[in-house]
Order: structure tokens, then C-alpha cells, then sequence
């Protein structure tokens, strides 16, 4: 990290320009550190393009007591601050528009400088299990292939992201459009921790305690998300969300576009046609994302996937606690189906929980949620968790009519 003055200089520029501002580019264009734009005075700064009488002010007259507050609310988080001077800062963001003053991370960075590819995976919150699967599919094995995975944290796509990213042994991003005293959603706080505690890091341009349009960051955060990759990969997006803001930065970035090719009667399936069209790559697997880089790719398994019986329909337009399979006996359930099935409760549990309470691995993990979200057992919920389903056979004696909400017992099941 940068000395403490250097820091002090970059966080007061944030101040004058904002978070997201395309004039700390200008800044490096004309001075080769803050201290040096500083030192350069009024003469310098009037040069920059739209310099409003606000901007001029706060550079001459910075809150310096709220830059001591921003140090230690970031000492208090354990969090570090890296500015454009730091090594460890990501060579990625130095060709964007509008780079980052300072970056606040909580984690470890250095990685996404030593990968040999990184690669920025969303899509949509409302997400089918299909997706769900794919997602972490692809990142499990891009990770493993010793890609670095970027991705915002968010329910569904974004979750199953980091997810797969974590179960290949590899490394992955966390971008948030808020300080990192807030974990947004909070649902996804086991994932948080998650990323950090396995070698990745969850970062954002916001200040701790920072008052937040919420909006206007979501949108400054997902330009991170791609310029800190050199390709982007969407799953499931949707026209207009958070998905295409991601798109529209990449392709302005200069990112390479993957696109998972949907079910065209679904509107993200329409989208991604269109997408098609104008020149996105269609990929199903990480493997061809890492031959288009050169990259050699590892061998994995073909059983992570059902062999056996139907695909699960495409959901993309529904939500997932309407969705409801045919609730076959337990019988016929195949073995890792059975050693799962008891280890699943009514508020979900992500899959690395999973794995740990049923012993299995986590490729026979996905092939068992699999196997039981097709036979009525299970389903997939927002922000990458697994849920069991209570038995909708009335005939069942082990479920509660009046409340539908009564626990399966395996164990007593017809």
C-alpha cells in the first residue's frame, strides 16, 4: 500500500471529482503522482476539461477531518486502501475510463495481476436453476484452470459465481456498490466471508459509512466489474438491469462478450440473441473461453452433470418458490440423491455447507441438487442457496396442511 500521505492525497481528489469520476485519467495524463497534481496548483487544474467552481474549491480546501475519519473507519474494517501508485492495484483498471482514485479492500488483490486470465461473470437475480448450475460450472472450472472470477456479490447468478469460483480452488472478486462496513444483500454473508477467507477479495470505490444513491453506484460499480477482466461472461442477463450496464461498460472497455445462449422464448434467452448479433461470442462451458485466450483448460469430470432423465425446464420467467417438480418416492432416488436428501432444511443452505454436512464432493454435490430438485426434493433459492421441499402429496402424513410448511422426514417418507 501506498504511504499514508500518498493516500491522503488520492482520497482527497475522490472527494473533489466523486466516486466514478473520468477525471482522475486526466490527473495521471498530467502528473505522475496526486502529490505532483497537487504541487502543480491552480494553473494545472484549470486546464481539465469541465472543471466546476465545486471541484476547484474542494481541491484547494479538502475536508481533511473527513479523510482522517475515512482512515480509520478503514482501520476499524481491517480494510486497506490502494491507490493508482500501488503495485498491487489492478493493471486492468489503468486502461478504463473513469478509473478508480482508491480502491478499499478487504482480501488480497495481488492475484488478479499474476492470473493468467480474469474474467467477469453476472446475471440476473431471478434466475433459474439451469443457470444456477451453469454458472458455477463455468467459474468452478475457470477457477481451477487458474482463471480469476469477478463478479458483484448479488443473489443468484453472481452467488453461484463466486460459489463455483471458491469450489475450484481458485480465486474470485467481490465488487460492491457500497462500503465494506455493509454487506449487501445480507443474505449472502457466509459468501462474503467465503470469498476473503479463501485467498479472494471483496473491494468497492466507496468509502466506509459513505452516503449512497444507490442507483448511480450500482451503476459506477459494474464498470469495475469489467474492467477489472479481460472477458465478460453473461448468464442469464436481462435486457435493461444490471446485467446490460455491465455488457454496455465491456464492449465500451474493449472487453471480449460470452454470451450462454438461452431458451428464446424467455426474454433473456431474447436478449441474448440479440447480443449474438451484434458480435458476442455463444459459449456452454469454460473450456472454449480458454481456448479463445490459448489457455489450456483441465479435464473434468462428465458426472457433475445428471446423466440420467430430463433436463430441468428452463425457468428463467418464473420465481423459483413457484417452480414445483413432481415429488417422485424416495425410493427411487439415486444414492448420493438419498445421503443428501436429510441434510436439507427450509431456509437453504449454500452448497459448500452442503458438502460439508452430507460428506460428499462438491462435483457429486451439484449432480445430487440436480438429481433432487428434479424429483421435487429440492430447489434452488435467491443468492446460490439449496432449499429441501416439503412434500406436497396429501396423502402424506408427515405434512401439515394448515401450515405447508411442515419438515420432511426421509426417513418415514412413502
Amino acid at each position: 500500500m501506498a504511504d499514508l500521505r500518498t493516500t491522503k492525497f488520492w482520497l482527497a481528489l475522490q472527494q473533489a471529482f466523486g466516486v466514478g469520476s473520468h477525471k482522475i485519467n486526466w490527473v495521471l495524463e498530467h502528473s505522475n503522482t496526486a502529490i505532483d497534481f497537487y504541487r502543480s496548483g491552480e494553473k494545472l487544474w484549470r486546464q481539465m476539461e469541465k472543471l466546476t467552481s465545486q471541484e476547484l474549491q474542494v481541491l484547494h480546501h479538502p475536508d481533511v477531518a473527513k479523510i482522517e475519519t475515512i482512515l480509520s473507519d478503514c482501520e476499524q474494517l481491517g480494510c486497506r486502501i490502494l491507490t493508482p501508485e500501488d503495485e498491487e492495484y489492478p493493471e486492468n483498471l489503468r486502461n478504463i475510463y473513469a478509473m478508480p482514485a482508491v480502491l478499499f479492500v478487504l482480501g488480497s488483490l495481488q492475484f488478479i495481476n499474476e492470473a493468467s486470465l480474469s474474467v467477469a461473470m453476472v446475471g440476473t437475480r431471478r434466475c433459474s436453476s439451469t443457470g444456477l448450475h451453469t454458472a458455477w460450472n463455468i467459474a468452478h472450472d475457470l477457477a481451477a484452470s487458474g482463471a480469476a472470477v469477478v463478479s458483484g456479490l448479488a443473489m443468484g447468478i453472481d452467488a453461484s459465481c463466486h460459489l463455483g469460483a471458491i469450489a475450484g480452488k481458485g480465486k474470485t472478486i467481490a465488487v460492491m456498490p457500497c462500503g465494506l462496513e455493509t454487506i449487501s444483500p445480507p443474505e449472502n454473508e457466509y459468501l462474503w466471508h467465503k470469498v476473503i477467507q479463501n485467498g479472494g477479495a471483496v473491494i468497492s470505490e466507496c468509502p466506509p459509512n459513505m452516503a449512497i444513491d444507490w442507483k448511480r453506484t450500482y451503476h459506477s460499480r459494474n464498470r469495475l466489474i469489467s474492467g477489472l477482466a479481460q472477458g465478460v461472461v453473461l448468464v442469464e442477463g436481462r435486457e435493461r438491469s444490471g446485467t446490460s450496464i455491465t455488457f454496455h461498460h465491456g464492449l465500451e472497455q474493449g472487453r471480449d462478450i460470452f454470451v450462454v445462449p438461452w431458451d428464446i422464448t424467455t426474454a433473456a434467452g431474447k436478449w441474448a440473441v440479440d447480443l449474438l448479433r451484434q458480435g458476442a461470442v455463444p459459449i456452454s462451458n469454460a473450456k472454449q473461453i480458454l481456448e479463445d485466450y490459448a489457455l489450456p483448460s483441465m479435464s473434468f469430470p462428465e458426472h457433475r452433470t445428471r446423466k440420467k432423465g430430463p433436463e430441468p425446464p428452463v425457468m428463467a420467467e418464473l420465481k423459483q418458490e413457484e417452480i414445483l417438480f413432481p415429488q417422485t418416492p424416495e425410493e427411487d432416488l439415486g444414492e448420493l440423491e438419498r445421503r443428501l436428501l436429510p441434510c436439507l432444511t427450509e431456509d437453504g443452505q449454500y452448497p459448500e455447507q452442503l458438502s460439508e454436512a452430507s460428506k460428499l464432493q462438491m462435483d457429486e454435490l451439484m449432480q445430487a441438487l440436480t438429481g433432487l430438485e428434479m424429483s421435487g426434493w429440492a430447489y434452488a433459492m435467491p443468492g446460490g442457496r439449496y432449499a429441501g421441499r416439503v412434500c406436497r402429496n396429501e396423502t402424506n402424513k408427515n405434512v401439515d396442511t394448515k401450515t405447508d410448511n411442515a419438515v420432511i422426514s426421509p426417513s418415514n417418507s412413502n
